[in-house]
């Protein structure tokens, strides 16, 4: 897994939004975007699973 801080928060909330890049048999990748509620971005994660 990869985690990046892009900026600190200015607004009052934040929000994540997951998108799965693959799923496959055997892995799956996983983007998370963190923005505040003035839209800016704060965070990126990148997550790659092992299925068993």
């Amino acid at each position: 897994m990869s985690i990046n801080f892009l900026s600190g928060t200015k607004g009052t909330r934040l929000f994540a939004r997951a998108q799965c890049k693959k799923d496959g048999k055997t892995t799956c990748v996983y983007n998370i975007d963190v923005t505040d509620d003035l839209g800016r971005a704060i965070a990126q994660f990148v997550g790659t699973g092992y299925k068993l």
